[in-house]
């Protein structure tokens, strides 16, 4: 309604009169760790123009304010002006990141902005781009949850070294939970324990003999191991040896 239209305004008004204090300061000396300079702060009646001249940043914020159900601070408008303006970040993108943070309950608009910028560092400039990449993150997310229930992990969250022998399980190595679970059991039976490396080690092994299945991976469990030629030489020559040896003290009757 208009009434509430109104009121949007009035309140997106007040937090950007609260940025008048702040005037624009040049970014920060002995940055090293930034590909490019920090956002200069703008003060109030910079933004108030720039949302004039452009409608849609104020469209933007109040987007923002309507996916995270809060009013906007005026630390939240910078943030998202810098996105916009300073780091050059459509705002189609922008409100995706925020709707996807919203969805996994990550409100904060610091986590927001690093959302957006590592997407932006990716490369993902569409929304095509980021569907298909939110949903790789969503497989791989319920992945690294089978593998935690499997492994009665619930009190600690994986590392990230972790994660990346989880991807490569399933990824490269294309492998069930169902292999995964017997890798885990054959280590627990084995070290009494939840050991990762151990468990990459099985199945890497696994994967260099080509075993796919559950079926082939406990039947290979069940072959009995196949003896060495070089022990079975070995074997020969002794018993040749020892035959020899006998023959030649064998006493002779008369």
């Amino acid at each position: 309604s208009d009434t509430a239209s109104l009121a949007e305004d009035e309140s997106l008004e007040n937090n950007l009169s609260a940025l008048s204090s702040e005037t624009k300061k040049a970014p920060p000396t002995g940055s090293s760790t930034a590909s490019k300079p920090s956002p200069a702060r703008m003060t109030a009646n910079e933004i108030h123009e720039l949302t004039q001249r452009q409608p849609v940043i104020r469209s933007l914020l109040h987007e923002t304010e309507a996916l995270l159900g809060k009013t906007l601070t005026s630390t939240d408008i910078s943030t998202i002006i810098s996105l916009y303006d300073w780091a050059g970040i459509p705002a189609n993108i922008i409100l995706m990141a925020v709707a996807y943070c919203v969805s996994i309950d990550k409100r904060n608009l610091r986590y927001i902005e690093k959302t957006a910028l590592s997407w932006q560092e990716m490369g993902l400039d569409s929304d095509k781009a980021i569907e298909k990449y939110l949903d790789s993150q969503t497989i791989r997310y319920k992945q690294q949850q089978e593998v935690q229930n499997a492994f009665g992990i619930h009190d600690r969250r994986l590392t990230s070294k972790e994660q990346k022998w989880i991807d490569q399980w399933y990824g490269e190595f294309h492998f069930s939970i169902d292999m995964i679970r017997l890798a885990y059991e054959k280590t627990v039976d084995n070290t009494g324990k939840v050991s990762f490396p151990y468990i990459h080690k099985i199945l890497s092994a696994w994967h260099q003999k080509g075993l796919r299945t559950l079926e082939e991976a406990l039947a290979e469990s069940l072959s009995p191991p196949k003896q060495a030629k070089d022990e079975k030489k070995e074997y020969s020559f002794d018993l040749e040896e020892f035959e020899q040896l006998h023959r030649w003290h064998v006493p002779k009757i008369d």
